[in-house]
């Protein structure tokens, strides 16, 4: 393979037919791009945390990147019924084509905020905890309606990390983007608490 680029930062690689990210800080971690693969799935080995000391190395770096996963009309069905949230907009296919300036039903921006866990445990595995709880959140905001069939995916990294005795508190930058679009669906700071062994 031919190199293309080389940067400092993190540790990058660049090649024609792939790209191979290599990063230090904690283990490797490994995001691949390959042209030969269907529609250049991404393979990404998960961040690996087991102290404080490790999560205290990843201040102010990306942590990584999700795969997509798309939010079906199902999906936003099942929402609707687990919150009863019936509006029309996610849930009546035909009347959104004609009535809703999307022209398609939306998913609910608590569906796309609610996919956070599931999209963050994709890129990080934290040993050795006892518990861990969602503190909460800050500066959250929706940029852009997700429509149903449209894929997201999570760009997240280390905002902060304080120590309160013994208890890691995480606070993760993210932004949930959406698949062949510029403008986010949202972003914030989401707040974890780590209670280590």
């Amino acid at each position: 393979m031919r190199v293309i680029t080389v940067t400092t930062t993190g540790k990058i690689w660049l090649f024609s037919d792939s790209l191979v990210i290599y990063s230090e800080i904690s283990g490797i971690f490994v995001t691949v791009y390959n042209a030969f693969t269907q529609q250049n799935k991404k393979y990404m080995e998960k961040v690996i945390i087991n102290s404080y000391e490790d999560f205290e190395k990843l201040v102010g770096q990306q942590i990584g990147v999700s795969e997509y996963v798309e939010l079906t009309q199902e999906r936003i069905n099942l929402f609707a019924d687990a919150t009863l949230d019936h509006q029309w907009i996610h849930i009546d296919t035909e009347r959104a084509k004609t009535e809703s300036p999307f022209k398609s039903t939306i998913a609910h921006g608590y569906l796309t905020l609610s996919m956070l866990p599931h999209l963050w445990n994709q890129i990080i595995e934290v040993n050795n905890l006892k518990m861990m709880i969602n503190y909460g959140m800050d500066k959250m905001k929706f940029g852009q309606a997700v429509l149903s069939g449209q894929s997201i995916r999570l760009v997240a990294s280390l905002h902060s990390l304080a120590n309160l005795r013994g208890v890691a508190k995480a606070e993760i930058k993210f932004a949930i983007e959406i698949q062949g679009e510029k403008k986010k669906a949202l972003e914030g700071i989401a707040v974890f608490l780590y209670y280590f062994n």
